[in-house]
């Protein structure tokens, strides 16, 4: 089976949510996540089990480790 490596961009409510089904299932896991705030980056990705994580959002998109990246803030942060 194929690993997808999601990236998520975002650390508030929904994108916990959508981290914690990831771990649910056989093929997908949080690799990393991005923030406006590093520590509010870091806080996720430890709480996740994420391996990296970034004080903004260009960053988690530029990871070439990510293969997917759910968009978890509002249009207007983006």
């Amino acid at each position: 089976m194929t690993d997808h490596r999601w990236g998520v961009l975002g650390t508030g409510f929904i994108a916990g949510m959508f981290a914690q089904d990831l771990s649910l299932t056989d093929t997908s896991r949080v690799t990393a996540v991005g923030s406006r705030s590093p520590e509010r980056a870091q806080g996720f990705a430890s709480a996740q089990g994420a391996t990296s994580a970034y004080g903004s959002y260009a960053e988690l998109v530029a990871d070439q480790d990510v293969d997917c990246v759910y968009v978890a803030v509002p249009h207007s942060e983006q």
